[in-house]
């Protein structure tokens, strides 16, 4: 009868909103492109259509829609072939294409406001230039008669969305993995809404409710009922109405019959917990009795007290969230059963060593950024800055203070680039990675980062990886071995923040160099880790790095060594003979290593600084000069250090203004042949530029650019592989 009802009201609520149709007109904002824009709602519901029209000549890329402060989005559902994201406490929406959007073609999104609207903002972006507007405007509410007709689709569309609320973003995991009737397991969820409540339902079965912490992520214990064998539909609902459809298959109870424990015991309990994680404590008892839990500081002052049921199975367990504000130290955990007691110590522990962070994601050229951060008291700190295309712009070296702070101060103006920038710090044996834009809200971008370079060969059972994206996002993690075959994947999903921290398990990797992708689409980003290398390299031959840097400026230095996965010690010593920076590198299996992680500092001395490379006996060095200005010498730049077969190297540079062009070679480190040998023009601003698109069938390895004006030379290493 209850299905009957609900069925009656879908039927009438479908029929009511097949006779309300609102047109949205446009207000009246030129375009550089037709951009046709129509909307139909139902109460709060709305579906909004974009057309390319077909006589343009762009394609549409991402598409933005944004409310004004007093209103949000609840959620919202996009077509196949588009994803979306909410960003600004859910006033703006951005949709990305994965299959364009040509001349001619339509898409339709379907949003829910948390009031009803009287205007929605929108932005269509090109293709190639996300900094490119094709058109802009205010959907403004026009009602119309309700006996107005409207097509079937669209009245679909708002019906699946009123019900379903659009999807729920977020992964989940059951351990065990494999369900059985009558069964509790552990459900782990990563990548939700920040502190969102939600519900878990079996079928038509609830089973319970849990709330997300601040970086979205869940762990909970459900039950699985006994009456439900074979497969069911497991679904998540937070308060919105949101959904997430997944089949499971459920077994038969493992055993029918009740194993009650009477023995008061601890079965499982960490030694530590860190900041922001589930800190899980279970075990055995007499059947339906109770623990008290209480909890004391390493001061032994009670902080608080916790009542915990022992089930009819004799099993109890005990969850709680630790917070970011918890105080950090030993704690003591008193469980008494009765005359029985059980004391234990855990450790509460920092997940972070390194915490950095902006007042806010959006700047404008000019504006100067100040960045604060927490760590080690009185140690260094490096920090560098990629602009929208990848490019080091800004690098320094600091130290933190005598109480582990830190305020940093990066000035732009109006030339810097409208886009999204990225921040990337290193301090001890942690880095980590932010987003920011200037002009616009940072967008679709993705930065990997490892704690270490270099992992021991035994004894090493985990890797941790730092992946910076846009919120709510599921990516793909591949790890590449050696031999540049797959030798892990996952799918991972960052949190509310655009954040997650990977554990790899790295047990039974051999020795060598590995690389880490993460990737969405045509996005990606990498970076390389060793296992098992040792000092003692054999010969080190420093290949030739560019000879003139200004302060702030990254270096890149390459060369190999006679040994194969070796670790070398690399340090930067300025003029006064003070070591400015220290890291370690390796050589892979062909005994090649490459580096960008060092630079000139802001402060940096004008003067020669050394470049020493050093593994056990075994050292080389390199010299190069430091110049307040390099508008009268001849200097090379490239974007990237690694490429692959088929893309492009563009070539830039500067050179003295007497000279009317510059030749450019590229050859092969390995077997100094030379591949390439070109001319390319110098303006009379000194500047000179040119494109290189790497020819297939080229061998991987090191090459070399190098520039001559026939008078003075420059070069720079790249790895192609």
């Amino acid at each position: 009868m209850n299905d009957m009802r609900i069925h009656l009201k879908y039927v009438i609520l479908a029929s009511l909103i097949l006779s309300i149709l609102i047109t949205f007109s446009i207000s009246e904002i030129q375009a550089a492109e037709n951009i046709v824009v129509e909307a139909k709602s139902f109460e709060n519901t709305i579906i909004i259509e974009f057309t390319n029209g077909e006589e343009n000549t762009s394609n549409v890329k991402t598409v933005k829609i944004w409310l004004g402060e007093d209103n949000s989005f609840k959620s919202f559902k996009s077509e196949p072939g588009w994803g979306g994201g909410k960003y600004t406490d859910g006033q703006l929406l951005i949709f990305t294409a994965s299959d364009l959007l040509k001349p001619g073609e339509s898409i339709k999104f379907g949003v829910i406001t948390d009031k009803k609207v009287s205007g929605i903002n929108w932005k269509v972006l090109d293709e190639n230039d996300p900094a490119v507007s094709l058109g802009s405007g205010v959907v403004t509410s026009q009602e119309i008669s309700q006996t107005s007709p409207i097509i079937e689709e669209d009245a679909k569309m708002i019906e699946t969305i009123k019900e379903t609320a659009g999807s729920l973003y977020g992964t989940k995991k059951f351990i065990p993995e494999k369900l059985r009737a009558d069964s509790n397991v552990r459900l782990v969820g990563n990548g939700f809404n920040s502190e969102q409540t939600l519900q878990f339902y079996l079928d038509n079965i609830f089973l319970k409710s849990t709330k997300t912490d601040k970086q979205g992520n869940f762990i909970t214990t459900i039950h699985i009922p006994d009456a439900v064998i074979g497969t069911s539909e497991f679904i998540i609902k937070n308060e919105f109405g949101d959904l997430q459809n997944t089949n499971v298959s459920i077994s038969e109870a493992k055993n029918r019959f009740l194993q009650q424990a009477s023995e008061f015991e601890i079965t499982d309990i960490p030694n530590e917990i860190r900041l922001e994680k589930t800190l899980s404590i279970s075990g055995n008892g007499p059947p339906l009795t109770t623990i008290i839990l209480s909890i004391n500081n390493e001061q032994n002052v009670l902080e608080k007290i916790h009542v915990v049921d022992i089930n009819a199975n004799g099993k109890w367990s005990f969850e709680n969230v630790v917070n970011i504000d918890e105080v950090l130290g030993p704690k003591t955990y008193l469980l008494k059963n009765g005359v029985n007691n059980i004391l234990r110590e855990i450790e509460f522990k920092s997940d972070k060593l390194l915490n950095f962070s902006t007042a806010s994601t959006r700047y404008n050229g000019g504006d100067t950024i100040i960045f604060t951060g927490t760590g080690m008291p009185n140690k260094d700190f490096t920090i560098l800055i990629k602009d929208p295309n990848g490019k080091i712009i800004h690098f320094d070296v600091t130290k933190f203070n005598a109480d582990g702070q830190i305020q940093y101060e990066f000035i732009t103006n109006d030339t810097f680039e409208t886009g999204t920038y990225v921040l990337i710090t290193r301090h001890q044996n942690e880095s980590d990675g932010h987003l920011f834009g200037i002009g616009q809200y940072p967008t679709t971008q993705i930065v990997v980062l490892m704690d270490k370079s270099n992992y021991a060969g035994t004894g090493s059972s985990s890797a941790f990886i730092n992946i910076v994206g846009s919120p709510s996002t599921s990516l793909l993690l591949t790890v590449i071995d050696p031999s540049d075959n797959t030798k892990f994947s996952d799918t991972v999903a960052t949190n509310a923040v655009g954040e997650y921290r990977y554990e790899l398990d790295i047990t039974g990797y051999s020795t060598g160099v590995y690389k880490a992708v993460v990737s969405k689409a045509n996005i990606q980003d990498s970076t390389k880790f060793a296992i098992g290398v040792q000092t003692g390299s054999g010969d080190i031959s420093l290949t030739p790095l560019k000879q003139f840097y200004l302060p702030g400026e990254q270096l890149t230095i390459s060369g190999k060594t006679e040994q194969t996965n070796s670790i070398l010690t690399l340090s930067l010593i300025d003029p006064s003979g003070n070591t400015a920076a220290k890291i370690e590198i390796f050589s892979d299996g062909s005994g090649s290593f490459s580096t960008n992680l060092l630079g000139i500092p802001i402060a940096g001395e004008i003067g020669d600084w050394k470049i020493m490379l050093k593994s056990k006996l075994d050292t080389a060095e390199s010299v190069v000069s430091v110049q307040e200005t390099i508008g009268s010498i001849l200097s090379l730049h490239v974007e990237e250090t690694e490429y692959l077969i088929g893309e492009t190297v563009v070539i830039r540079g500067t050179a003295p203004t007497i000279v009317s062009y510059v030749i450019v070679t590229i050859s092969n480190n390995s077997t100094q042949e030379i591949i390439e040998e070109l001319e390319t023009p110098v303006t009379g601003n000194g500047d000179f530029s040119l494109p290189w698109i790497i020819p297939s069938g080229l061998s991987f390895g090191m090459y070399t650019i190098e520039v001559s004006d026939n008078t003075s030379t420059d070069s720079i290493q790249i790895d192609i592989q």
